[in-house]
């Protein structure tokens, strides 16, 4: 592997123009395909406002349009009809199960195609990869309205936050870019629950992220509880009250509390308090 790395290192230092062009081409169809779920989720994250740049292949601005798209194609179900299909979708047949005009359908779906999201076999003859699979998933699909709605107006709103803030220390979740994205007085976690069609989206890619406490779900508890089946029993799993809810039915051996871990620690005295990708808030 080292050799062909250093072989595609001197191609790149060696290359004109055209050669570059196709590098550059050969190195991004590589990374999509090379790309895992989580990958491919991490990488929509670095997408959502114009400092961004995961993606060393392409500039800021086609990160904003390619998000977008893929904001578009979620809510025109494109993914999940091509991941549902044996065989390739025409654009007519696309057209029929979205009710889009066939014209704008066709410019969505070439784009699409063009960004490695889902594959054109014939022309204007669209079907699934790997990629498409993954954002076909409830929790992958939630992944992208969040970071569309949710991370995205924060971090537009960032810069003039900082400017009007004096670049000082930010020591109150109730005075925050977020409060001015969304016009509100309230922390983050106590306003998003307020707005189910925000809050519903975080909580998927959550899920799928395999968060723990607080954060996310259940998943961590119960490999610890496959791992030491002693501790039946003894697990406490804190969410805030709109969370719980959410929770699949089948944790029997897990005790669900309500809690705000913004307020004081209710459970005293306990061995262990595990917190995981929560610290940041």
């Amino acid at each position: 592997m080292d050799a062909a790395l250093n072989q595609l290192r001197t191609l790149a230092t060696q290359a004109d123009s055209a050669g570059r062009h196709k590098i550059l081409d050969f190195i991004r169809e590589l990374q999509l395909n090379l790309e895992t779920p989580h990958d491919t989720l991490s990488r929509f994250s670095g997408m959502v406002s114009e400092s961004s740049s995961r993606r060393f292949t392409i500039s800021c601005p086609e990160q904003q349009l390619e998000i977008t798209a893929t904001r578009i194609a979620e809510d025109l179900d494109i993914f999940k009809i091509l991941a549902e299909s044996n065989e390739p979708t025409s654009v007519t047949a696309l057209a029929t199960k979205t009710a889009a005009a066939p014209l704008l359908l066709s410019r969505i779906l070439r784009y699409l195609a063009s960004v490695g999201m889902i594959r054109e076999t014939d022309p204007g003859v669209f079907a699934a990869n790997t990629i498409t699979k993954t954002l076909s998933q409830p929790g992958y699909r939630g992944g992208i309205y969040h970071f569309f709605n949710n991370i995205r107006p924060v971090l537009n709103t960032f810069p003039e936050f900082l400017t009007e803030n004096k670049y000082q220390d930010i020591n109150d979740a109730a005075k925050t870019a977020f409060q001015k994205a969304f016009s509100t007085e309230l922390p983050a976690f106590i306003w998003l629950p307020t707005r189910p069609e925000r809050f519903g989206p975080l909580q998927q890619v959550m899920t799928t992220a395999l968060v723990d406490i607080n954060g996310g779900f259940e998943h961590q508890y119960v490999a610890l509880l496959k791992a030491f089946p002693q501790l039946h029993g003894k697990l406490i799993l804190q969410k805030l009250p709109q969370t719980l809810l959410q929770l699949p039915p089948n944790l029997d051996r897990i005790e669900l509390m309500a809690h705000d871990f913004f307020q004081p620690q209710p459970v005293k005295g306990s061995r262990f308090y595990y917190l995981r990708n929560v610290m940041h808030n």
